[in-house]
């Protein structure tokens, strides 16, 4: 089921143990596109597992402006950072259609 994009936040300023809102997302083929203004620090994709526990999906951080695709499973994400400050970062997950 294609959801096409869906912010996980807008413009957030990420010091330090930083967690976003979380959004629901239907998983599959998706792209996240992210920037900001200044990278600082450990900025990463986290789904809430099973337990409520934040599972890190990208195994190192997001450090320049990027678009990285993933298969993902359904659930709630959200951007977190563990240290540092990145400022002014916008961050969206993207559906990437299977059939094209």
């Amino acid at each position: 089921m294609s959801q096409g994009a869906k912010s996980l936040n807008a413009g957030t300023n990420l010091t330090g143990s930083t967690i976003t809102a979380a959004v629901q997302w239907n998983g599959g083929r998706t792209a996240l596109v992210i920037n900001a203004t200044q990278y600082g620090g450990g900025v990463f994709l986290q789904l809430t597992g099973p337990s409520g526990a934040g599972i890190n999906m990208n195994a190192s951080t997001y450090a320049a402006d990027q678009s990285t695709s993933y298969d993902l499973p359904a659930g709630s994400y959200k951007l977190v950072s563990n240290v540092g400050s990145s400022l002014a970062v916008y961050a969206s997950l993207v559906t990437i259609p299977y059939d094209y």
